[in-house]
C-alpha cells in the first residue's frame, strides 16, 4: 500500500468534546416595573434568543426555563457545559492527483498545503468527492471556557430583546422596556461578568419593595437562586405564583359565598403584575346589579383587574376578589381604597345607561354621519349604508325575513358608538348595542346580530351563531378590509393598526366552520338557489370569497365614488392577503404545506375565491387522507406518478383537443387507449365533484396510471413529424388538465 493509500485508510481525527461538571446558569435582569402585557412576549423572545446564542456559540446545555416577576426577567438553564464544544473544520486540498505523484510521494503542492495550515501529513486523510478524490484536513479549533464566552454574548441577547415600546435612560443610549437597574449572572457559583448601561452583573438580587426593603440579596450558586428569593418575599417562578394566585382567590370568593369567574388571561395578568400575592375579597353596593353584567364584568376585569365572584346559576354577587402585591399587613385600608375605586367607576357607568336610554338607540344612528370612519372612506354613517347594502347582496335569496332582520341589524349596529357607555367602556361595542336595542323594542334576533357582527374578537372567541350575525359579520369584516386597502392602511410586519389579519381569520372561520355544511360546488347566487332544494342549509354556505369581496369593492363605488370602485390592483392585493390567512389556518390545523399548496393553487389559487371555503377544507382534508393513509398507497402512488409524467411534456403543450384520426396502432394503440381512458375518467369524475366525494375522485383519477405509462412507453411523443407531435402534445395536455383540474398536484414532491 503506498502512503497516498494510507491516508485514505487511517483514522480521522475524533471530535475533542470537553468533559467537565456542567452547572446552572442563571441569568436575571433587575428592571423597573415592567408591564404586565408585555411580559409574556418578552419571556418568549429571551428564551429563544438564549437559545441561539448558546448553539451558535457552541456551548452544550440542558433544558431552558424563564421566568418574570414585574422587576425582573428571568432565564435558567441546566446543565451548561464547562467550555465550548470543539469547532471541526474539514478543509479542502488539492485533488490526490495533484497532491501525490505515480509513488505516492506527497508533492510540492501537498507541502504548501500543509505549510499553509500548519499541518502534518498525519493530519491529512482522502476523501472521494463529485469531482474526484481529494485530500483534505480537518483542523480542531479548542474550544473556551464557557465563562467568557458568556460574557461575550448575553449583553447581545439582553439588548436585542423586542418591546412594543422601549425607553433610554440616564446618558445611556441603551434601549430596553424599563430601565435596567441590577443584573444577577451566575455560571455555577461563579459571576460571569459584563456590564450594560453601566450596570455590572454581579451575584446580588433585591426582593420585595415594601415587605424586603432596598437590601441587597446575595446568591451564592444559581441552584439556590429560588430558595434565596423566596427569603426576599419573591415567587420567582410564574407557574407557582399562578398557582398561589388561583388558590387564593377561591379562597376569598368561598368567603363570600359564592365563586370566582375564572379568566386565564386575567388570571395571567394579575400574576404577572404581583411578586408576592395575597388576596382579599371586597363588596360593592347592591344597586349595581341592575347594570348589565358585562357592564360589571368590564369595570372589573379589564378596567381594576379584580375577578367576579358569582353566585348560583351564573348570577353576579355584589363582591369581588382582587390581588394585592404584598403581605397582609393593612389589608382592610386596602380593600377600602379598592371598593372607593369600583364605586366611583360603576357609578360613572350607572349615569352614563340611565343617560343613554333616554332615547332609543335609533335616534343616534343620524350621529354616525358625523364620525369620520377612516381618513378617505368616509364617515360611519356611510359604512352603514355600506353594510345595509352588503347584507342585502349576501342574504340568500327569497328570505326575506332574514333580510329584514339583517338589515335593521345593519341600521344599527354602530349605533352604540354614540351611546357614553360606549365612549367610557370601548370594550363593550356591540354588547351595548344589543342591550340597547333590546331596550328600544327591537327584536332579538335584530339585537342578537348586533352583538354577534363583532365576532370573532380574538382567537379561540365565539364565533356567531345566528343568520343575520353571519351575515352582518361577514360583511362588516369584508367592509373592512377592503377599505383600509383602498385607502393604502395594508398590514406590513408587525404593523397592522385596524387588526385587518384578525379580520380576515374571522372571515375564514366564519365561511369554515358553519354547522350544516351542505356539501356541493356551487359558488354564485343563481347556483344557490338551484342548490337550494328545501333542505336546512347554513346561509354562509353560498358564499364565496370572490362574491363577498367583489360587492365589498361595489358598495364603496357607491358611497365614496367610483374611483373607489373594484380595480384589479386593489382586488388582487385582498385576494393575496386572504389566501395568505388561509394558509396560515389551514397549518394551524395540522396540514401540511404541499397539501395545503396543492388544494388551494388550483386555477392559479383562483379556487378559493369560486368555491366556498368549505369545499376548500374538504379538498384539503380528502387530499391529505388520501397521501397519508395506508389504504391509499397504492393508488396515491400511481396517481402522483401518472400526473408528474403526463404534465413533464403535457404542461406545455398546445391548447386545443386531439384528433383520433391522427392516432396510430387503431383502437388497441397507446394513443386511443388514453384517449378513451381521458374521456371515461372525465365522465366518471363528474358526478363525484358534484358530491364532493374527492377521495373517490382521487381513486378514480390514479387509474389512468397505466394508460399513461402505456403512452409514454411505447410512443415518440417529439416526432419529427409536426403534425403527430402536436397531436400528441395535445393528448398529453389533456390528460395534465384533468390531473391537476381540482388540485395542483405538481405541488406535491414525487
Amino acid at each position: 500500500m503506498n502512503r497516498a493509500s494510507k491516508r485514505s485508510a487511517g483514522k480521522r481525527p475524533t471530535d475533542n468534546r470537553p468533559t467537565g461538571k456542567r452547572s446552572r446558569l442563571l441569568l436575571e435582569i433587575g428592571c423597573e416595573e415592567i408591564p404586565a402585557s408585555v411580559i409574556r412576549d418578552a419571556l418568549s423572545g429571551l428564551e429563544s434568543r438564549l437559545k441561539k446564542a448558546l448553539q451558535d456559540a457552541r456551548i452544550p446545555h440542558g433544558d431552558i426555563r424563564v421566568t418574570a416577576t414585574p422587576r425582573r426577567l428571568v432565564a435558567l438553564v441546566q446543565d451548561v457545559a464547562p467550555r465550548q464544544d470543539d469547532l471541526s473544520v474539514e478543509v479542502r486540498g488539492p485533488a490526490r492527483r495533484v497532491a501525490y505523484d505515480e509513488e505516492g510521494r506527497p508533492t510540492k503542492a501537498l507541502f504548501g498545503f500543509m505549510r499553509s495550515h500548519g499541518a502534518t501529513e498525519e493530519d491529512l486523510f482522502i476523501r472521494e468527492t463529485a469531482t474526484g478524490e481529494y485530500v483534505f484536513l480537518r483542523k480542531i479549533t479548542e474550544g473556551k471556557p464557557t465563562r467568557g464566552i458568556l460574557s461575550t454574548v448575553l449583553p447581545g441577547v439582553i439588548l436585542g430583546l423586542e418591546f412594543p415600546k422601549s425607553m433610554r435612560w440616564g446618558v445611556h443610549e441603551v434601549r430596553f422596556v424599563r430601565p435596567i437597574r441590577w443584573i444577577l449572572c451566575l455560571l455555577g457559583s461563579h459571576v460571569v461578568p459584563f456590564e450594560i448601561a453601566g450596570v455590572k452583573a454581579g451575584r446580588k438580587s433585591f426582593g420585595h419593595r415594601t415587605l424586603w426593603g432596598k437590601k441587597p440579596l446575595i446568591v451564592a450558586r444559581a441552584e439556590e437562586y429560588e430558595e434565596t428569593l423566596k427569603k426576599g418575599y419573591i415567587l420567582v417562578d410564574l407557574e407557582e405564583r399562578k398557582r398561589a394566585v388561583l388558590e387564593q382567590i377561591r379562597k376569598a370568593a368561598s368567603s363570600r359565598g359564592g365563586v370566582v369567574e375564572e379568566d386565564d388571561d386575567l388570571l395571567d395578568h394579575v400574576s404577572n403584575l404581583v411578586e408576592y400575592p395575597t388576596a382579599f375579597p371586597g363588596s360593592f353596593d347592591s344597586k349595581y346589579l341592575s347594570l348589565p353584567q358585562e357592564v360589571l364584568k368590564t369595570s372589573m376585569k379589564h378596567h381594576q383587574k379584580y375577578f367576579p365572584v358569582l353566585g348560583e346559576g351564573g348570577s353576579l354577587l355584589p363582591f369581588f376578589v382582587a390581588v394585592r402585591n404584598g403581605g397582609e399587613e393593612g389589608l382592610d385600608l386596602v380593600c377600602a381604597g379598592n371598593e372607593r375605586v369600583l364605586r366611583a367607576r360603576l357609578e360613572d357607568a350607572l349615569f352614563f345607561f340611565s343617560e343613554d336610554q333616554k332615547e332609543p338607540l335609533s335616534e343616534k344612528v343620524a350621529l354616525l354621519d358625523c364620525v369620520l370612519y377612516v381618513s378617505g372612506l368616509g364617515s360611519l354613517g356611510d359604512k352603514r349604508k355600506r353594510l345595509e347594502r352588503l347584507v342585502d347582496a349576501l342574504t340568500p335569496p327569497g328570505d326575506s325575513a332574514l333580510l329584514a332582520v339583517a338589515k335593521r341589524a345593519a341600521y344599527l349596529c354602530k349605533a352604540d358608538l354614540m351611546t357614553q357607555m360606549v365612549g367610557e367602556f370601548p370594550e363593550l361595542q356591540g354588547v351595548m348595542g344589543a342591550e340597547y336595542a333590546r331596550l328600544s323594542g327591537e327584536g332579538a334576533d335584530v339585537a342578537r346580530a348586533i352583538y354577534e357582527h363583532y365576532l370573532p374578537r380574538f382567537a379561540d372567541d365565539e364565533l356567531p351563531a345566528t343568520p343575520a350575525g353571519k351575515i352582518l359579520a361577514l360583511a362588516d369584516k369584508a367592509d373592512t378590509i377592503v377599505g383600509c386597502f383602498i385607502a393604502g392602511y395594508r398590514p406590513s410586519g408587525s404593523q397592522d393598526p385596524y387588526g385587518l389579519r384578525r379580520q380576515a381569520i374571522g372571515i375564514i372561520r366564519i365561511l369554515t366552520e358553519g354547522t350544516h355544511g351542505a356539501r356541493g360546488c356551487f359558488h354564485t347566487r343563481d347556483a344557490f338557489r338551484a342548490r337550494n332544494d328545501g333542505k336546512a342549509h347554513d346561509v354562509t354556505d353560498h358564499l364565496t370569497l370572490d362574491f363577498l369581496l367583489k360587492e365589498a369593492f361595489r358598495g364603496y363605488g357607491e358611497t365614496q365614488g367610483e374611483g373607489q370602485a373594484e380595480n384589479e390592483q386593489d382586488f388582487a392585493a385582498v385576494c393575496d392577503f386572504l389566501l395568505g390567512r388561509l394558509r396560515v389556518a389551514l397549518a394551524e390545523m395540522g396540514y401540511s404545506y404541499e397539501v395545503i399548496e396543492a388544494s388551494i393553487a388550483a386555477s392559479n389559487g383562483r379556487a378559493c375565491f369560486v368555491f366556498p371555503l368549505k369545499e376548500i377544507i374538504r379538498r384539503v382534508q380528502a387530499l391529505s387522507e388520501f397521501l397519508s393513509s395506508e389504504a391509499f398507497a397504492e393508488a396515491a402512488e400511481n396517481l402522483l406518478t401518472a400526473q408528474k409524467r403526463a404534465g413533464n411534456l403535457g404542461k406545455n403543450g398546445p391548447p386545443g383537443d386531439p384528433d383520433p384520426k391522427v392516432f396510430e396502432g387503431g383502437e388497441r394503440g397507446a394513443e386511443n387507449s388514453l384517449y378513451e381512458g381521458i374521456s371515461r375518467t372525465f365522465d366518471k369524475t363528474r358526478s363525484l365533484l358534484l358530491r364532493g366525494d374527492y377521495i373517490r375522485y382521487l381513486s378514480t383519477l390514479s387509474k389512468l396510471r397505466p394508460a399513461v405509462d402505456k403512452f409514454l412507453d411505447e410512443v415518440l411523443v417529439m416526432d419529427p413529424n409536426e403534425a403527430k407531435r402536436m397531436n400528441r402534445l395535445k393528448l398529453l395536455r389533456r390528460a395534465t388538465e384533468l390531473f391537476w383540474e381540482v388540485y395542483d398536484l405538481s405541488k406535491i414532491r414525487v
